[in-house]
């Protein structure tokens, strides 16, 4: 025998504990795989096949970005549910108007004039919903914007402008609301992200990044309050383009128009609301985003393998 292939008796102890270390991640690569294909089976059984939506009478649900857009249409749809809705715009006078509209339809509705962008704005109108209103049980991350040009045009106040409200509003948002959740044990995070916080495109780079910034943190919070074992829930949406003011400059690319068709905010923000109702982690308009983005994943990682 080659002395050379002979593991000298000093090296047992490494070899051993390499060799158990591998077994062990091994057993811990299929335990992990099995807790995944439980949690899919049972989203698939309890959210889809089994699950009502549930009721949202009594909740009290905080909309950013009002004032305009989806965010008036998903109050809007707020209206007949039951739920005091807490509008928040930087926009006063179509914020009322919304808030108005929500009365007229036997809705309860509070109007406050917010700049989410502002982490002190966010503070003290958080306060006065507190002591107005009580603690919102449901908020909906909406408010935000879209530039649309190549990046090499874009100002670096556009860029900041966007982080400031698409990103750095969420944080301000959910750190004023989510500890009540929390100690309640009861609570809905829910953010209007975009189709292309997962599929990106030109022209919309900064917009882009935003958006997979606020679906980077949204995963990480769900994973973070998993391990807390707390009921409180977190819903992402992202819509395709949508006919709203963001599109006034255009459409930055899409290359199967008659796939991801241009839906009006009226559709995009009934199915964010049904979505809520349904509890659902992701919400695709159109369906294909998800199924796209699944697809684009798998060709990335297949690569990357």
């Amino acid at each position: 025998m080659n002395s050379t292939s002979v593991i000298p008796r000093s090296q047992y102890p490494n070899v051993l504990s390499m060799m158990v270390k591998t077994v062990l991640d091994i057993a811990d690569f299929f335990r992990l795989f099995a807790f995944h294909l439980y949690l899919y089976v049972e989203y698939v059984c309890r959210r889809i096949f089994f699950s009502k939506p549930k009721s949202l009478d009594g909740e009290v649900i905080l909309v950013t970005g009002s004032g305009r857009g989806i965010g008036r249409y998903i109050s809007l749809e707020l209206a007949t549910t039951g739920a005091t809705v807490v509008c928040w715009s930087k926009s006063p006078g179509p914020n009322e108007e919304v808030a108005k509209e929500i009365r007229k339809r036997g809705g309860k509705a509070f109007a406050y004039s917010v700049d989410v962008s502002n982490r002190l704005a966010v503070a003290t109108a958080a306060e006065l919903v507190r002591r107005d209103v009580g603690d919102p049980t449901i908020v909906i991350n909406n408010a935000g914007l879209m530039n649309i040009s190549s990046f090499v045009s874009q100002s670096d106040k556009e860029i900041e402008s966007m982080f400031s409200v698409n990103v750095l509003s969420n944080f301000w948002v959910i750190k004023e609301f989510l500890p009540s959740m929390l100690a309640k044990n009861h609570g809905h995070l829910v953010s209007v992200c975009s189709a292309s916080g997962i599929l990106p495109t030109r022209n919309i780079a900064a917009y882009s990044s935003t958006k997979h910034a606020v679906h980077g943190l949204h995963d990480a919070l769900r994973d973070e309050i998993r391990i807390l074992k707390s009921n409180v829930k977190i819903t992402v949406a992202y819509p395709f383009y949508c006919s709203t003011e963001m599109l006034s400059d255009g459409i930055p690319h899409t290359r199967f128009p008659m796939l991801f068709p241009i839906d009006p905010p009226e559709i995009v923000a009934k199915n964010i609301v049904y979505g809520v109702r349904k509890e659902l982690e992701y919400i695709y308009t159109p369906r294909l985003v998800g199924w796209l983005a699944m697809f684009s994943w798998y060709i990335n990682y297949t690569n990357f393998a």
